[in-house]
């Protein structure tokens, strides 16, 4: 038996799950529907059968549902609930128990999440000549496990352009989705660095197709930009020499035509310290936010990475606060980065304001 990643607990038994001419698989429970029908059609790619749907769970030869509707059906047993795959709190959120006897299969979780990871170690096993026999418990270590689809670390230049156009591009994205999802991978570090829906016409509705895409097979695409610093408008590196997608802001006040001012930034950089890093200047936070849920709204990303405080590093970024404007001075006067009236409050307001604005975003 061999899946990866390797579950915590699997036990062989004897015996295979034959296929038959015309297998079916059905999802016990609306919850269950969208890893079913992954799954059938997964199973019909790779073995070159017709798997067909079925509404009645009785007629199925894989069975999946959630523990609670799959003991309420007698197809499980509750004491399955004291597995040490559902009980943990990434247990609940992504664990699963996978049981395949000669006659059937069943894949059972807490959540749908779990029901997609029990589908992909069933498509693992799965060969022409039938599925082992056996009893899988398995639950992640980690919350997010990810593939990066960037050359460049977090920052541009997609990795399976081809240069063969825009449908044969997302055609390939969206085989390197369903890869991930069979490996259980629940993040793609997918585009970066910038905010700006329109960098190339048409961006906004592929990308968003995409992410609904991988949100179906409980998959995350996430995207990086800057939310205050803008290294890629001062630092000289190769690795900046994409273009920055999105505004770059200046601290101005008043904002955006009053006069240019310094405030914190990369000590290292006497340029950062007026690119965009003033935390008091609440109209600059408010232009940030617009660009931000404007992207958000636009491309439906699963995830954020927000590089804010651009130093890198603990120290640099205690040393930054120290060069504070007038004005941040005046609402934080505390010197220590830690203190709620000096750095880590200032951060912790803005923070809350880009995760209430995120989070107000509908849509359409």
């Amino acid at each position: 038996m061999r899946i990866l990643p390797t579950p915590k607990s699997a036990a062989l038994a004897a015996g295979r799950m034959a296929l038959p001419h015309h297998p079916q698989v059905t999802a016990a429970g609306p919850e269950a529907m969208g890893a079913a029908r992954w799954l059938a059609d997964q199973l019909g790619e790779k073995l070159r059968v017709a798997w067909g749907p079925t509404e009645r769970w009785h007629d199925a030869q894989v069975i999946l549902g959630l523990l609670a509707d799959l003991v309420e059906l007698g197809v499980a047993p509750p004491a399955w609930g004291a597995s040490a795959a559902l009980t943990s709190a990434l247990g609940r959120e992504q664990g699963y128990i996978l049981d395949v006897t000669e006659d059937s299969a069943i894949l059972t979780a807490l959540s749908p999440d779990g029901l997609r990871h029990a589908a992909a170690s069933f498509l693992q096993l799965a060969e022409p000549d039938g599925i082992p026999c056996g009893h899988i418990e398995d639950w992640p270590d980690f919350r997010f496990r990810a593939a990066d689809w960037l050359l460049n670390a977090e920052i541009n230049r997609w990795a399976y352009e081809r240069g063969d156009g825009r449908e044969a591009l997302f055609e390939r994205l969206r085989r390197k989705v369903d890869l991930a999802a069979r490996h259980k991978l629940n993040l793609i570090w997918f585009d970066g660095f910038g905010w700006d829906p329109d960098r190339v016409p048409g961006y906004a509705e592929a990308v968003r197709g995409l992410a609904r895409y991988a949100r179906e097979r409980g998959i995350r695409l996430a995207h990086s930009g800057y939310g205050g610093g803008y290294g890629g408008a001062y630092q000289r590196a190769e690795i900046y020499t994409g273009a920055y997608h999105g505004h770059v802001f200046e601290n101005r006040r008043p904002y955006p035509d009053g006069e240019l001012y310094d405030c914190i930034g990369h000590p290292a950089y006497e340029e950062s310290w007026h690119y965009g890093t003033c935390l008091s200047n609440d109209a600059l936070l408010d232009a940030k936010l617009v660009e931000l849920t404007r992207f958000v709204k636009a491309c439906e990303p699963g995830l954020l990475y927000i590089h804010d405080i651009d130093t890198g590093d603990w120290d640099l970024a205690a040393e930054a606060w120290l060069r504070r404007c007038e004005e941040c001075h005046r609402r934080w006067p505390n010197d220590d980065a830690g203190a709620g009236d000096g750095m880590a409050g200032a951060y912790a307001r803005w923070f809350r304001r880009v995760v209430e604005a995120v989070g107000a975003v509908e849509s359409d």
